[in-house]
Formats: C-alpha cells, sequence, structure tokens
C-alpha cells in the first residue's frame, strides 16, 4: 500500500513484535528469524542511509548466526543469503555490487550441484543473478541476464522458445532488460501485452496493477515523442488520483508515481505544474524520518 502513515504503521508492528520476543528489551535484536527478517526488508522499503545500515546490520548479523557464529561466512540458508545479496544490491556501489554477485553465483553452483555457471532450477536465484548483471552492465553481463531471461521464459511456457509466458515477473523483467539494449519496440510490446492481459483482455486500456503501469508509464516516457510523452503523462496521473483516493490534482503518499510524474513534467517543460507537485513539502520531509 506505501504511504508515510502506513510504513510508520508496519514501522511500529515489526518492532513491538521484536521487542515483545526480545522479552521487553526495545532496540534488540531477538531470537525470531522470520521477525528480524520482516524488520529488515521493511527498513529496507524505507530507504535512507540509517535505515539501511540498520538493516544490512540485521542481515549480516543473521547469516553470523546461521554459519555458527563465524563472522563473513556465507550461511546454508538461502533466503537469508538471497536477502543480504538483494540488499547490498539495493545498496550499490562497486563493492556491494560484487559481494551480491559473489552471494548469487556461489547460490546457484549450490543450487546446481556444485556445477559452476550452471543454471540451476531455482528460480528466485536466477532472476536475482539475471537482475544484478543487468544492473551491473557490460555487453558480457547483458548478454548473460538475457540469457538467464529467456531461458526462465521458455520453461514457463512449457519449453516453447520465443513465446510469452504467464509469469508477469519475467516478462517484466526481460521488457526492462530489452529498454537497456535498446530494442524499445519489443519491450513495449511486452508492457502492453501485460497490460492488455491484466486488463481482461481489453487492448488499451488501464489495468489495476501498479508495477505494470508505472513501467508502462516510465517507457513512453523513455519513447520520447509528444504523443507517448502524453500518455505517460495521462498513466502517472490515473495513478496518483487513485493512490489519493480517488481526489483528482492531489499528492499521494506513493514516491514512485510522485516522481514519476514529477519526471515528465521536466521532460515536457510544465514547470508549473512541476512546481505545484510541491515535492519538497509532500514527498521527502516523509522519509527523512531516520
Amino acid at each position: 500500500m506505501g504511504g508515510t502513515d502506513n510504513l510508520k504503521m508496519a514501522l511500529n508492528i515489526f518492532t513491538r513484535l521484536r521487542t515483545r520476543a526480545a522479552e521487553g528489551q526495545t532496540n534488540t535484536p531477538c531470537d525470531d528469524k522470520e521477525i528480524e527478517l520482516a524488520l529488515g526488508r521493511h527498513l529496507q522499503l524505507m530507504g535512507c542511509p540509517d535505515n539501511l545500515k540498520v538493516a544490512l546490520d540485521i542481515f549480516i548479523r543473521l547469516r553470523t548466526q546461521a554459519a555458527g557464529g563465524q563472522a563473513n561466512t556465507p550461511c546454508k540458508n538461502r533466503e537469508i543469503e538471497l536477502t543480504l545479496g538483494r540488499h547490498l544490491q539495493a545498496m550499490g556501489g562497486t563493492d556491494n555490487l560484487k559481494a551480491a554477485l559473489d552471494i548469487f553465483t556461489r547460490l546457484r553452483t549450490r543450487a546446481a550441484g556444485g556445477q559452476a555457471n550452471i543454471p540451476c532450477e531455482d528460480r528466485e536465484i536466477e532472476m536475482s543473478l539475471g537482475r544484478l548483471l543487468q544492473i551491473i552492465g557490460g555487453k558480457d553481463n547483458l548478454k548473460a541476464s538475457w540469457d538467464i531471461f529467456t531461458r526462465l521464459r521458455t520453461r514457463a511456457a512449457g519449453g516453447q522458445a520465443n513465446i510469452p509466458c504467464e509469469d508477469k515477473e519475467i516478462e517484466l523483467a526481460l521488457g526492462r532488460l530489452l529498454e537497456i539494449m535498446g530494442n524499445l519496440k519489443a519491450s513495449e510490446e511486452i508492457y502492453t501485452r501485460l497490460r492488455t492481459r491484466a486488463a481482461r483482455g481489453q487492448p488499451n486500456t488501464p489495468c489495476d496493477d501498479k508495477d505494470i503501469e508505472i513501467t508502462l508509464g516510465r517507457h513512453l516516457q523513455l519513447m520520447g515523442d509528444p504523443d507517448s510523452l502524453k500518455a505517460a503523462q495521462d498513466i502517472f496521473i490515473r495513478l496518483r488520483t487513485q493512490a489519493a483516493g480517488g481526489k483528482a490534482d492531489t499528492p499521494c503518499e506513493n514516491k514512485e508515481i510522485e516522481l514519476g510524474l514529477a519526471s515528465i513534467f521536466i521532460d515536457t517543460g510544465a514547470w508549473r505544474q512541476f512546481d505545484e507537485l510541491e515535492l519538497d513539502k509532500q514527498l521527502f520531509a516523509g522519509f527523512e524520518t531516520c
């Protein structure tokens, strides 16, 4: 659901559960892995350096415990390793991306029975590795990412190559990769097909899937021609109205939507509309509570 109030409410729930599991001691790690993971992921979602640092401390501590108390040592818990790798990826920076790559490749090798550089049957590991290679970039990494996503797509389509599958995550990941590789037409075909499916087969019709709508809006903005920019703006305005409870021209608490709309106003030179967003008051102030 997002929004500053909802994020704070969820944080209160996780911290209360943690305090209870730690026998009433506040700001103290507990022995419940699920609570610790949930709190760490939530802090990651909230963002800002302080929250990301606390989340990293949580994931590293869980890993050390699972490795029998040995620090900086991979553990055998797949969930902890994947979570730590994704968090390092989200934090960015060369060292963090390298550490994430080490984690994902090690998990993949283990899942492939010890064979290095071999695809495994674990979809989550393959997706994580493919997304990371896409972020790192470079010709070889993008090719490796392409191989991963197309292989996952073929498997999800019952072994049929070059056929869209029913897995939204795979299709979105493949579309985003095609964007990076410069094939805007192919990526647009993926996004519009996903949208049509989510809108129960009605083409050129908004759907209720926010991820699809935002991805399509960003893609249209990337295309850059006046018609595409207008269509992108319509998408973000509609998403904003929905997120604001149906109120038009009203700021919402969804950071992604607000920034997306602001970016389009910049691209179109709509400076008055950009100023009316008042991002410093409506958006960022609510997240600087670290």
